[in-house]
């Protein structure tokens, strides 16, 4: 019987134990919780989901814009822009760009440009003054914009558009568009700046004089750059330097929905929303530059670049 009352003792003792245990450990799952909060969600995979729904799914210093997160420049207000964006998606809403005055762009839509022979120009007689590159992702195919306002220190009637590296390998003349009055396009590869690259020659409706200017534009289509599995691309853009006054300015213009990543290296000088589309402009200094941007385009472009609301 002592025997069977030890026995007994000691089970609930042990029992007492076990519950104290419980207890205590509950204890400190509480406190746990309470000092470092419930666990955290998995931020939602918008790429699977199809796109951001508001603001706050996209990353900091990023705006939801049509579905897909741009990042914005510091000096940009994002509820200016989402009501921007709100208006101009609303068929109900008259909503244009505000303005800016800014270097006029010509529509190269002549397509495609005339063909014939064009007299090689004379380069070292010929001094650009304004020169603006225009990277295009709306459409079914990508295309770059060139326009450059030139003056010549002797007669000149044709100039050179020199291509941007890395595009325009396989030139098809086919592709190519030019601005209202050129006469005839024809193009060709050659060293600019010790680089290899390709360029579009144009001649000019008339002769131009001793300390006359030209100005003229065109565009070239251009293959689709490379996706990675989620879809997201990368465009590198060159800056080089300029001197002696002259302006250069390089533009990348992505359509609404478009969901950006990252803006890499050196940073744009400011940034606009047009009708569909918001663009990203870098000035172009005495110092060389370069500048990545990383993004997804959305599965529809809807319209075309206006080319005439860039202004930059």
């Amino acid at each position: 019987m002592r025997h069977y009352e030890q026995g007994t003792r000691r089970g609930r003792s042990r029992w007492w134990i076990a519950v104290i245990a419980a207890a205590v450990a509950v204890a400190g799952s509480i406190a746990v919780i309470l000092v470092f909060g419930p666990p955290e969600k998995p931020a939602p995979d918008r790429r699977s989901g199809g796109g951001c729904e508001t603001s706050a799914d996209c990353p900091e210093h990023a705006v939801c814009a049509a579905r897909g997160c741009l990042i914005l420049l510091p000096s940009e207000f994002e509820t200016m822009w989402e009501e921007d964006v709100r208006a101009q998606l609303d068929p109900a809403v008259p909503w244009k760009p505000p303005s800016f005055f800014g270097e006029k762009l010509l529509p190269a839509d002549v397509c495609p440009a005339p063909s014939g022979t064009v007299a090689a120009p004379d380069e070292n007689h010929l001094q650009t003054m304004v020169k603006t590159t225009v990277f295009d992702f709306g459409g079914d195919e990508p295309s770059v914009h060139r326009q450059l306002r030139t003056r010549g220190t002797m007669w000149f009637e044709s100039v050179r558009f020199w291509l941007p590296a890395g595009f325009g390998e396989a030139l098809d003349p086919g592709a190519i568009c030019v601005s209202a009055g050129i006469v005839a396009a024809s193009g060709g590869r050659g060293k600019w700046r010790g680089r290899e690259l390709p360029y579009v020659d144009v001649s000019l409706p008339q002769a131009i004089p001793v300390g006359g200017e030209a100005r003229a534009a065109v565009t070239v289509t251009l293959g689709q750059l490379p996706a990675d599995a989620e879809g997201g691309r990368a465009l590198t853009i060159g800056l080089d330097p300029v001197f002696d006054g002259a302006v250069e300015r390089t533009v990348a213009a992505l359509p609404l929905g478009t969901d950006m990543s990252a803006i890499e290296g050196s940073p744009p000088t400011r940034q606009r929303l047009l009708t569909g589309y918001v663009v990203y402009v870098w000035e172009h200094g005495e110092a060389p530059g370069e500048a990545t941007l990383r993004f997804r385009l959305p599965e529809r472009r809807g319209r075309k670049l206006d080319i005439r609301e860039v202004n930059p």
